[in-house]
């Protein structure tokens, strides 16, 4: 059998890998090559700057580029705390979070915008690092649903005072 340490290696691995391939496909999208379009444009690869937050959802600028670290160094604390009480799950999802958010804060302090690529009509335009985030902040909140049902229907056995 595979001891926790082990999975949280090969999980942190896992997630290393996606940040990295978000980079490399952020090099890609800034040539701004069209590596495919699948059914007339539903969803494509191709390079858009995105200046605001996920989803294109209209906040950037300095204030976010101030608000950004501050949120990491939260996020750190969040990583720290779950590491410690060995919560495996939030410490992956937790580390997801910050490596898509450390990339794309990278995209915004080199090149003013973020680089998305993957164009989704209809919807928005994304990357990899918006994917980690997005998995990452919904398993917290889920994990912590969960936490939450299960201590408010816990039963307590009566204290024999």
């Amino acid at each position: 059998m595979i001891s926790n340490k082990k999975k949280m290696v090969v999980f942190l691995g896992v997630a290393i890998f996606f940040v990295a391939l978000d980079r490399l496909l952020k090099v890609i999208a800034l040539q701004e090559i069209i590596l495919f379009s699948i059914f007339k444009d539903l969803f494509s690869f191709e390079f858009s700057p995105n200046p605001y937050i996920a989803f294109s959802l209209p906040l950037g600028g300095w204030f976010l580029n101030v608000l950004i670290p501050f949120l990491l160094i939260g996020l750190l604390y969040y990583l720290k705390i779950s590491w410690q009480q060995k919560n495996n799950v939030e410490t992956i999802a937790a580390f997801s979070v910050f490596l898509g958010a450390i990339s794309n804060y990278f995209d915004r302090l080199r090149y003013g915008y973020v680089i998305d690529y993957f164009d989704l009509e209809y919807f928005t335009v994304f990357n990899l690092a918006d994917v980690m985030i997005v998995l990452g902040v919904a398993s917290i909140i889920f994990i912590s649903f969960l936490e939450e049902r299960k201590n408010k229907y816990e039963v307590t056995a009566p204290s024999g005072s």
